[in-house]
């Protein structure tokens, strides 16, 4: 079972948030040079935007399912607790300061932090949390459901997802929409949630779905980057069929994705492997720092293109060096990734 593709899939989802927040932001810095370079860098973060949280929920559904295969019900939900839900009340607070400071240059009120209901881009944690208890709840039930040998008509349902989710009230409103607050819109939950089962499925029939979603990963990737163009072209028209475009590029691109994953990463490879060590340590620092480099950058008044390339650099160079001194030696390294990696030492 080729667990690596998916863990480096995981690993490079969470990582390409840095990009996609370096192209959402930069136009709150910099005005774009022209219609060509506003479009170019709208079209990147939607595409982004359109595949990447799916494609992550899904293969979080997938190794949901591992998890209580291998280790059973109580310490499945004993890892949640500990790499979720901890992580989560522990950066929540610290993520909407670093956040306000980053975005204003103030710290904010103590006021204006503690009630907040807002999980700002720590959404997708308070979501996993939520989605590992239902889980945890219906164990029994995912595990009759591990025994049936039925073939799963992968595609077929692919399409009807897609039929549907436009249907699914404030998921799709031009594009994918999120919730960050503690009272979530219940049909983006549900949206999310979709794809997590989908995750479970996977895992359930995991001999078979694995190998075929690999082979068929060009052809959902051409069907879901015909529906995206579609989407890109005809999205001011005001047109029914644009949010349905959209939405097959949003499952077709999410599976055909992790398919390519599954082609290309089926074997450890040690720099995938650091990256998604990393990468939990990345995505949970990463927005203040790309405010701060975002704005740094943009006093040069260079190309909005280029200001997105040297912020996503600057981050990350920022994210692994702290990764490497404070986290991956340390409790943190513990808290986050489950291990507190040895540091090495050079023989004198």
């Amino acid at each position: 079972m080729r667990i690596h593709a998916f863990d480096a899939a995981r690993s490079i989802l969470l990582t390409l948030g840095i990009a996609y927040h370096a192209l959402v932001f930069v136009f709150l810095y910099v005005e774009p040079a022209g219609l060509a370079e506003f479009l170019s860098v709208v079209f990147l973060h939607q595409l982004l935007h359109s595949f990447r949280m799916p494609a992550f929920f899904i293969v979080a559904g997938f190794f949901a399912m591992f998890l209580i295969d291998r280790r059973g019900r109580g310490a499945f939900l004993k890892h949640r607790i500990l790499r979720i839900g901890l992580p989560f009340l522990i950066f929540w607070p610290l993520v909407v300061i670093a956040n306000s400071w980053a975005v204003a240059w103030k710290f904010p009120s103590w006021s204006d932090v503690f009630p907040t209901s807002d999980t700002q881009h720590l959404w997708f944690l308070y979501f996993l949390m939520l989605f590992s208890f239902i889980s945890w709840l219906s164990e029994p039930l995912l595990s009759r459901m591990a025994t049936i040998h039925k073939k799963f008509p992968i595609s077929l349902v692919m399409v009807a997802l897609a039929a549907l989710t436009p249907f699914i009230p404030g998921v799709i409103e031009r594009e994918i929409k999120t919730s960050t607050h503690l009272l979530f819109h219940p049909g983006v939950f549900l949206f999310y949630f979709l794809c997590y089962c989908l995750g479970l499925v996977f895992f359930m029939q995991r001999e078979r779905l694995l190998s075929l979603v690999a082979d068929r990963s060009p052809l959902y990737m051409a069907i879901g980057l015909v529906g995206f163009v579609v989407f890109f072209v005809s999205q001011d028209w005001g047109v029914w069929f644009s949010s349905f475009a959209y939405s097959f590029a949003v499952w077709f691109l999410a599976v055909g994705v992790l398919g390519i994953f599954l082609k290309v990463a089926g074997n450890e490879q040690r720099a995938i492997r650091y990256i998604s060590d990393s990468s939990y340590w990345l995505y949970l620092i990463h927005l203040p720092l790309i405010f701060v480099f975002l704005r740094i950058v943009s006093i040069a008044e260079l190309p909005a293109s280029l200001i997105v390339v040297l912020a996503i650099v600057s981050t990350l160079a920022i994210g692994l060096g702290s990764y490497q001194l404070f986290v991956r030696h340390t409790f943190l390294g513990q808290l986050l990734n489950g291990t507190r990696h040895k540091a090495s030492h050079s023989a004198a």
